[in-house]
Parts: structure tokens; C-alpha cells; sequence
């Protein structure tokens, strides 16, 4: 039998066989609905969607609540029913009539949402308690709620799904704790094995095939129902579904308390605060308000940890870490301190500012916090002091303690339990008189978890796994593990596809040449992106922040490029002639500027637009947009001549992409699981492929290949674009979620305009590529000046130089570089061009630019007398030696 899920609605559903005495025997299917509870049933099962559910409809007496998990004994045809903390037992259950009566069978389970199953066999009723951590049975068929046992505990974190196989004595449970895991063990716990640990969310539900060995489940975060063998080989993802929601229920269970036998251990005078460490195996105390004590159980010595302190008023531990937690008074002064059993350095907590008059310190195994009584109220921290909160009202009690869901504390002779969600109290017990403290055991919180996965994930930095002696560390799908257990992967330099997971918050690279996966250390839900294949930069929507992101294929770290105010952003484009990236957002299509981080609608009235693309060598933008109907629309990439290219026969178009080579239009339908293909005007429009039950959502073009995602295939599909024939190229992979948006990173040329990537088409802002050429456009609000090139309020330089003119095609703006040419009678004192500053001012001083050939005459003749002179003295000396040389003699 497979369980189903639907929202709000159906609670779950089990096939069981009836011979009521209506005569109406064979399968029958039973659904649990909540608001209001009741039961339907209907026979025969449907098998398409226009079968009845009206057959029977039976309200239950308390129909206030949820059903939360059903099961049925087919030998008994006996139905098996989870409501709230109790699970009751339907018997005399008939089609046609609601003459049965419900008998309770266990009362007092966690109410939270657990599955229920049924060993038909040994008649054993199982069940999953997500709060209490654990995995419990008792006689099906016995009322007595004492008989019980725990069967699985260690390592359980969230256990909810559950499923049977009586023949073959397996049971399968899931784990919805940090690393979601499906486990596989006999039915009496033992030989646990993880089966199933990668691409999890939340498995709520599990189902058994027993004839042919097969797993099933429900997974409401991924919204699928999967299935694979026994062993967790031969995954599949059967169908995606719509996405479930679930109601959090709070609990109350009264635990049984134990006498032990008393012994003496060792001596203390003027003793309090006594605490047990149970994996160290020691007991603490305070001694004289200014020593703390210990004594192994083992070795039976007693050690001094600390001493010398100041009015030691409570003491706890965190046994997993070995960390002391105390109360002490300084000179008046109240504070939270902390040391270890190794005589740590003693560190202040909380500081006297924080805390009034605290007593009463524990520490809490389940929620990793401290909590003390503080005057009137409950308080807790976290264990570094931060996070300070007060909880309830305790009236003046003079001991608390917390237990996993609940706060207890002591008032008087009765001892008071509330929820940790309440502020009023819901239960008082009378205890004896005048009672000091209280002492909680419980096996399941006194586990050593060291070197297991509870512990800061076991030291795993991805996925933890459970195994016999401790744990294993694996890797995400796209990475690999590391000898320090950290993940990593080589992320690809080109020939990939970028493609997002949405299910699991991924950014992957699949290598075009073998389809393998590549994880990014990009943290980012979302389902639209867009590869800047120059820069490597990768831009990506926040739909809950309503933002455009930007960061790097090998960073981790992401920068705000446009936030869009009420508007969600749809789907993303970039212009390779000029870095602007569109988008399309509710009602409009707009584009950003990146250099200069300005923004300009280019269409707007718009109904819903989706997808876009750019054909930039044609000044072509293309969308999806959706009204009334869905139509795929064109329009010059200013915005200019809008026109619908397909209109008819349309679905629910998803993808668009571009064969730039040979000027074709390919669009992805989700709905008729079409792949159409047109020219660019929307004419010799044909069906190229269909993909039966695919739900297509993007695709791209490479070469001659198309490539593609859809809800329903954990692949990414490499497709013939001229036959529509699939090539091998990417096999299922279980673990991916719901595929969204891709980019194809190439080595490739990219689509441009040649009038706008020549310097930005000669315009101040925005360069928008046309049919004919280009139009310059400015930011919202801001118009062209009479050059139609200038925006308003863009900074020039000053157009008149001194005996200078400058060259025609100069426009005087940040960063442009301009020759000049001297006026008439002048010459160019430098061969350097001018460059325009970011303060509107040339580099050079434009009064030295040019000099007038008169006084360049004048300097030329001063220079050539200077050079006559200088060799007349020369000649001059040289007469002189001469002679003097001569008048000497030999």
C-alpha cells in the first residue's frame, strides 16, 4: 500500500480488505481527514481522477482534532488510528455503515507527528515519537498502557516515518534530525543500517512493497514520492508533488519514577548542589559554599576540582563536554560561572548586570541551554551567556528542573508542570512535605554521544551517518570528502551548465562532456540564475528579500546588485555588448546598469512576465508573460515595437533559448510537455519533442545539442535540436531535488551588438541594441539630452580650450579620452590625449596645450645663437692651448 499526503486534508490513507455485513468485501481504501476528524471510505479503490470519495463518510466523536497517522491489521481488518497522545483500535469498521466503536489502546505518547505500523504477524503495534526521540512497541491488542518498550534510541533525533515487512521481520524508519537519514533494522532494533542518507528533507511517510521488496516514501520538502530496494540501491524519484504543510503539536507524558537501593559512597560536610556526570562516571558537590568536590565512581577517590571560590549557591554539568557551570557571590554580587573537570581557567558567564538573584542552576541535555530560577521566574541562557530569556511565572518556587518539552518546578508540598510553549501552568502534582529538590531520570538523555553524530555533527562538516562504533562522515552530492572530513569539490572552469536545486538550496555545475556534478559553496535558494561567462560572475534572485544577488563561481560571499521594493523577480539575462543585466518582475521588464548600478524600466503594464532572453546581434529581447492566457512576446531590447511572436496552442511555457547560428526560437511548455521550435517573427513554429509527464521547466542551447530540466527528471536531458532524438548524457540522480533555471558556460563567442560593445555605442548610460542599430536610454526619471547620447546630470568636461579645439567625436565624459588640435598660428606643445577626470576637469592644463609658432621661431633662433657662441669659445680655448703649447718648445 502506498500513503499519500495531501494539504490540510488527508491525514493518510491505508487499502485493508472487508467482509462487512453489507456484502461489499474486496479492497477497500480508508483516508483520515482532519477539520473536522472523520473517516472515509470507498470501495472499489479509485483508479483515475474522477472516482468518488462519497462513498462513506463517517464523523468522528472528536472532531476537533487531526488524525495523524493510520495502520490496519489486514487479518483482522482492524484499522489502527493515531489521534493527538493516543492511538485507538477501530473495530466492526463497514463501508456502508458506522455502527463500529473505537477502543483506546495506548494513551499517553507524544502527540507530535509520528507514523504508526502494525506487525500483522506477531500482532505488535509500533510507533515513532519524534519528542521523546524514540521508536516503541506494545500488543496491539492489549489496552494496557505499562506494556511497552522502547525498541531504538540512540541516535534519534526526529524518527516520524515508519514501515513494516512482518515476512521478512524488517522494519524502516526515517530520521528528519540535522542529517535526514532512512534507517533499516529487524523488528526488534537490532542491526540498524542507514540506508538512504543523500538529497533528504523531511520524510514524513514510508511504505513497503513486500511482494517485490521495494521501499516507498513521501518526502513534503522535496514534494515527491520516492522509492528504492530494500538495501537503499535503485533510487527513484516516482512523482513530484505539491508541496505539504503540517500542524506542530505539544505533549504531556507522566514518566515512571524507580527506587533504588541506597549505599553510602563518600562523606561530605555542609554538601549541596550534588550533580552526576555519567560519562565521566563522577559525582560533584559544593562543600563549604567555596570548594567543588568530586568522586569517581570507578576508582572510588574523591579530588579537589576547585576551591578558594565565593558563595557557591547551585552546581550543574554538561556531561558531554565535561563543562561546570555554578553560582557564585562576589562581595554581594551574583554571577554564572564555568570551569571543567581538568581545572580549566574559571570564566564569568553571566555578570551580576544580567542576572538579580538567580539559584536553582541546570544545565539542559536537550535544549543545550542553562536555566536557573531568578525571583518570580524560570530563566535560561545559552551556555555562553547570550541569548538571555525568561520563561514562566514560578511563584516563588525554591527548586525547578527541565525535561525535555516541560518545565517543572517545587512550590510549597506540589510540584508544577507546564509546556516550555506555555505561560500557564497544566498540571500539579501533590508530593510529600516540605520538599527540597528533584532528580529526573531518563536513560535516552544520559548517552554518551561523543564521537557520534549529536555532537557538533560527529566533526563532519556536510552529512553524518550513524554506524555501530561511532560515525561515518560523507559529502553532499558534488563533493568530496577530505582526510580532515571537511567537503570540497574543483569547481569547473568552462563546458558546464550551471543549474539550480531548488528543493536543497544548491548551486551545481554539470560537466558537458560526461554529466558529472559539481557543488558550489554557494549558499542560495532560489531557481533563476544567470552566468556572466567574461567576468565569472554569477547573479541569482531572492525571492523572500526581493533582491538580485551577484557573487563569484568560487566564492562564498555575495553582494547586493538592485533591490526591486514589492516585486518579485522573476528570471534573469544578460547583455554580453554591454554587462546589463535584465530581469522580468511583476509587471514590468526592467535593466541595470552594473558599472554604474543605475536602473531603467524598459517595458512596462506588463501582466505577469517569466522568462527572458536576449538576441543582442538582432536587438531582439523575448518573454513569457502570463494573463489570461500565456503568449511568448518580442520587442526591441529598448522596449520599443512590442509584438506577441505565439499566442495559440500555448500551455504553460517555462524555458525560452536561442540558436544564435541558425536565428531559431526554442521554448520548453510544462504543461503539454512540449519542446517548440520557430524563425524569431514566431513563423514555421513546429513540435520538435514531447516529454510525456515532465513537467519541462529550462533550457539551453549548445552546438547542436539542447539541453533541458523538468520537475519530474532528477537529470538534466541532452537533446538533438534538429531531431528532437535524446542523447546519453545524464543519468538519474535521486539525491537532486527540483531543477530550475541553467546557464551554458562555454568557450564559445558571445551574442553581441557590434554598435554597442564598441564603447558603449557612444552613450553616457545605458546602450540598448535595435534591429537597425542602437538607442541610448538614461535611468528612470532621467532624460536624453538634444546630443541623444547624454543623460541629464551626467558630468563633462569643459567643451572650449585655449587655442585649442577638441575632436568631434570627443564627448567630454568621465574616462573619455579626446584629441585636440591647435588653432590656427599654434602648435601642439604635447603629443598626450586629454582624459576626462570623475570631478568633470581635464587631466593636463588646457592653457599649455598649444604654443604660437612666433614664439616658437624666437626660441628656435635664441637656441642657435646659444649653439654659435658656445662654439666660437670653444675654437677660441682650443687657439689658445695651441699656442701656449707652441711658445714652450720641446
Amino acid at each position: 500500500m502506498l500513503l499519500s499526503w495531501t494539504l490540510f486534508l488527508v491525514a493518510n490513507i491505508i487499502s485493508i480488505r472487508s467482509g462487512g455485513q453489507d456484502g461489499q468485501g474486496g479492497p477497500s481504501l480508508i483516508i483520515g481527514v482532519s477539520n473536522p476528524a472523520a473517516l472515509l471510505a470507498f470501495t472499489p479503490i479509485p483508479v483515475g481522477d474522477n472516482s468518488s470519495f462519497s462513498n462513506s463518510n463517517v464523523l468522528l466523536s472528536t472532531s476537533n482534532v487531526q488524525i495523524t497517522s493510520l495502520a490496519s491489521d489486514p487479518n483482522k481488518g482492524v484499522v489502527f488510528m493515531a489521534m493527538l497522545d493516543t492511538i485507538y483500535m477501530i473495530f466492526n469498521y463497514t463501508i456502508s455503515e458506522s455502527n463500529f466503536f473505537m477502543i483506546p489502546v495506548l494513551k499517553g505518547k507524544s502527540s507530535a507527528l509520528g507514523q504508526i505500523a502494525v506487525d500483522y504477524i506477531s500482532n505488535n503495534l509500533y510507533w515513532c515519537d519524534p519528542l521523546h526521540q524514540w521508536i516503541a512497541i506494545k500488543p496491539a491488542y492489549n489496552n494496557n498502557n505499562d506494556i511497552y518498550k522502547v525498541l531504538i534510541h540512540k541516535d534519534l533525533r526526529q524518527p516520524e516515518g515508519l514501515a513494516l515487512d512482518p515476512h521478512k521481520r524488517l522494519m524502516f524508519f526515517s530520521d528528519n534530525g540535522p542529517t535526514p537519514r532512512i534507517e533499516k533494522a529487524y523488528l526488534d532494533g537490532q542491526d540498524r543500517e542507514v540506508i538512504v542518507y543523500a538529497g533528504l528533507s523531511r520524510v514524513l511517510s514510508l511504505s513497503v512493497d513486500v511482494q517485490n521488496n521495494i521501499l516507498y516514501w513521501v518526502d513534503n520538502m522535496r514534494h515527491t514520492i520516492e522509492a528504492s530496494n530494500y538495501d537503499g540501491s535503485n533510487r527513484r524519484v516516482i512523482r513530484r508533488i505539491n508541496g505539504i504543510q503540517f500542524t506542530g503539536l505539544f505533549y504531556f507524558q507522566k514518566e515512571n519514577m524507580r527506587t533504588l537501593e541506597e549505599r553510602t559512597l563518600a562523606s561530605t560536610v555542609n554538601g549541596k548542589g550534588l550533580i552526576f556526570d555519567w560519562i565521566a562516571n563522577l559525582l560533584g558537590w559544593i562543600q563549604a559554599q567555596s570548594t567543588v568536590i568530586s568522586y569517581s565512581i570507578n576508582s572510588g577517590t574523591t579530588e579537589i576540582i576547585y576551591s578558594n571560590l565565593h558563595k557557591l549557591t547551585s552546581l550543574t554539568v554538561d556531561s558531554q563536554n565535561g563543562v561546570l557551570y555554578w553560582i557564585s557571590a562576589k562581595t554581594g554580587s551574583m554571577s554564572i560561572e564555568r570551569g571543567t573537570w581538568t581545572r580549566e581557567t574559571l570564566r564569568v558567564v553571566i555578570s551580576a548586570t544580567n542576572l538579580n538573584k538567580p539559584y536553582s542552576l541546570q544545565f539542559d541535555v536537550t535544549s543545550q541551554r542553562l536555566f536557573w530560577l531568578d525571583r518570580l521566574h524560570l530563566k535560561s541562557s545559552s551556555t555562553d551567556g547570550s541569548d538571555i530569556k525568561s520563561h514562566v511565572n514560578t511563584m516563588g518556587a525554591t527548586d525547578a528542573f527541565v525535561f525535555k518539552g516541560f518545565f517543572g518546578w517545587i512550590n510549597g508540598d506540589k510540584i508544577y508542570f507546564t509546556r516550555q510553549s506555555s505561560d500557564t501552568v497544566d498540571y500539579v502534582s501533590e508530593t510529600v512535605q516540605n520538599p527540597k529538590s528533584v532528580a529526573v531520570f531518563d536513560a535516552i538523555l544520559q548517552q554518551d554521544k561523543r564521537d557520534t553524530c549529536q555532537i557538533l555533527n560527529g566533526g563532519c562538516e556536510d552529512i553524518c551517518i550513524p554506524v555501530t562504533n561511532g560515525r561515518r562522515c560523507e559529502c553532499d552530492i558534488g563533493l568530496k570528502l577530505q582526510a580532515d572530513n571537511t567537503c570540497d569539490s574543483d569547481a569547473l572552469v568552462t563546458n558546464f551548465i550551471m543549474v539550480t536545486d531548488y528543493s536543497h538550496g544548491r548551486l551545481l555545475q554539470i560537466s558537458l562532456q560526461n554529466g558529472s556534478i559539481v557543488k558550489l559553496p554557494i549558499a542560495a535558494t532560489t531557481n533563476e540564475i544567470a552566468l556572466d561567462q567574461t567576468t565569472q560572475t554569477l547573479f541569482y534572485t531572492d525571492k523572500q528579500k526581493k533582491t538580485i544577488m551577484s557573487t563569484t563561481l568560487y566564492e562564498t560571499q555575495s553582494s547586493l546588485i538592485h533591490k526591486t521594493g514589492s516585486a518579485h523577480v522573476n528570471r534573469l539575462a544578460i547583455d554580453y555588448s554591454t554587462g546589463n543585466l535584465y530581469y522580468t518582475a511583476e509587471g514590468f521588464i526592467g535593466t541595470i546598469h552594473r558599472s554604474l548600478m543605475l536602473h531603467k524600466t524598459v517595458l512596462s503594464n506588463l501582466l505577469f512576465p517569466t522568462e527572458i532572453i536576449l538576441c543582442p546581434s538582432q536587438g531582439f529581447l523575448f518573454w513569457v508573460e502570463f494573463g489570461n492566457t500565456a503568449q511568448i512576446s518580442r520587442a526591441n531590447m529598448d522596449g520599443t515595437a512590442r509584438i506577441c511572436i505565439a499566442t495559440t496552442n500555448l500551455g504553460l511555457p517555462t524555458g525560452l533559448a536561442i540558436d544564435f547560428a541558425l536565428n531559431r526560437l526554442y521554448w520548453t511548455d510544462g504543461y503539454l510537455n512540449h519542446i517548440e521550435v520557430s524563425d524569431l517573427n514566431g513563423c514555421n513554429r513546429r513540435v520538435l519533442a514531447t516529454d510525456t509527464d515532465a513537467d519541462l521547466m529550462s533550457i539551453g542551447i549548445h552546438g547542436q545539442y539542447l539541453y533541458y530540466t523538468a520537475l519530474n527528471r532528477q537529470r538534466i536531458t541532452k537533446m538533438d535540436k534538429t531531431t528532437g532524438s535524446i542523447v546519453s548524457f545524464m543519468s538519474d540522480q535521486p539525491e537532486l531535488g527540483r531543477l530550475g533555471s541553467l546557464d551554458i558556460h562555454t568557450d564559445g563567442r558571445r551574442d553581441v551588438s557590434v554598435s554597442c560593445s564598441n564603447k558603449n555605442g557612444r552613450c553616457s548610460t545605458f546602450c540598448f541594441p535595435t534591429p537597425s542599430g542602437r538607442t541610448c536610454g538614461c535611468q528612470d526619471s532621467v532624460n536624453l539630452q538634444s546630443d541623444n547620447l547624454t543623460c541629464g546630470g551626467v558630468l563633462q568636461c569643459p567643451s572650449s580650450l585655449e587655442n585649442a579645439v577638441l575632436s568631434s567625436d570627443c564627448l567630454r565624459r568621465s574616462g573619455d579620452s579626446c584629441s585636440f588640435s591647435c588653432a590656427q598660428g599654434y602648435i601642439p606643445s604635447t603629443t598626450n590625449k586629454l582624459v576626462c577626470t570623475n570631478k568633470g576637469i581635464w587631466n593636463q592644463d588646457t592653457a599649455k596645450l598649444c604654443s604660437s609658432r612666433k614664439e616658437d621661431e624666437v626660441h628656435s633662433g635664441n637656441t642657435m645663437y646659444m649653439y654659435m657662441l658656445g662654439a666660437a669659445l670653444g675654437i677660441g680655448a682650443l687657439v689658445i692651448v695651441m699656442f701656449f703649447l707652441q711658445y714652450r718648445g720641446p
